[in-house]
């Protein structure tokens, strides 16, 4: 079973976390997900995201011309 914890932090200038998780989550394996705002007027390039290179090593992805 899964379970769901959400937690409001900062992020600091050198892009960290630091968060203390309650001691009824036990210790494992955990998935993170960072949602954070951006100002409506940046501009993010798609080469910079995340996204942009994850299929890159996959043979069964490519795209033949």
């Amino acid at each position: 079973m899964k379970a769901c914890y959400e937690i409001e932090t900062d992020i600091t200038a050198n892009h960290q976390l630091h968060i203390q998780l309650p001691d009824s989550i036990p210790q494992g394996r955990a998935k993170i997900k960072v949602i954070y705002e951006v100002a409506e007027n940046t501009k993010i390039k798609f080469e910079d995201t995340p996204s942009f290179n994850m299929w890159k090593d996959r043979s069964d992805m490519t795209v033949k011309y």
